[in-house]
């Protein structure tokens, strides 16, 4: 077995768009990138033009709504990586806002938060062995606008933001979860030299 020593990051959502171009910058300053994608044969196609910019690309089939998944994701590297050195969790879900919240989906509720928040804790909580193992390990939280209460939201009007008030208010600790998913929880994430950015 062979292992890189390079500086190595692993990307969710990253077959295309936003999580395809952070592959690609970490590449380009030297990292081994691993593509996480739902979709093998996706991801698979978004890797082929990366090494022809001289960048160290691979992938893992990754979906982190799937426990099974993550857990046979977070054992790949292993085999060839002593170590991960970045997580960004970029994988996220928004479906349509309703036109009111009498009209909301409880399901496409459930969906995004099992995407955006249980997902996020799932892919963390399984690559931390490999994290610990960097001198510097590194978290980063990706999300849109719409994931800032204070900046996206207007929660006196008939908004989202006022549509999503009474979600918040029914799952106490939901804005506390949200908020430390957007803002970052060093203390929460790390032991060690393990850090986690918004």
């Amino acid at each position: 077995m062979t292992i890189d020593h390079r500086r190595t990051a692993l990307i969710t959502g990253a077959n295309r768009g936003i999580g395809l171009a952070i592959a690609r910058q970490l590449g380009a300053r030297g990292h081994s990138v691993w593509l996480g994608c739902r979709d093998a044969q996706r991801g698979e196609s978004a890797a082929r033009a990366l090494p022809g910019a001289g960048i160290d690309a691979r992938v893992v089939q990754l979906d982190v709504v799937d426990e099974a998944s993550v857990a046979k994701a977070a054992a790949l590297p292993t085999e060839s990586c002593e170590q991960l050195d970045i997580l960004v969790n970029k994988a996220g879900l928004m479906v349509a806002p309703p036109t009111s919240a009498a009209e909301e989906s409880v399901d496409d509720v459930k969906r995004m938060f099992d995407t955006n928040v249980f997902g996020v804790m799932r892919v963390t909580q399984a690559f931390l062995p490999l994290l610990r193992k960097s001198d510097a390990g590194r978290i980063v939280m990706m999300s849109s606008g719409l994931a800032s209460l204070s900046e996206a939201l207007d929660m006196r009007g008939e908004t989202l933001g006022g549509q999503l008030r009474w979600l918040l208010r029914l799952e106490d600790g939901a804005e506390h979860v949200h908020g430390q998913v957007r803002q970052g929880t060093r203390g929460r994430w790390h032991k060690g030299q393990c850090r986690t950015r918004a």
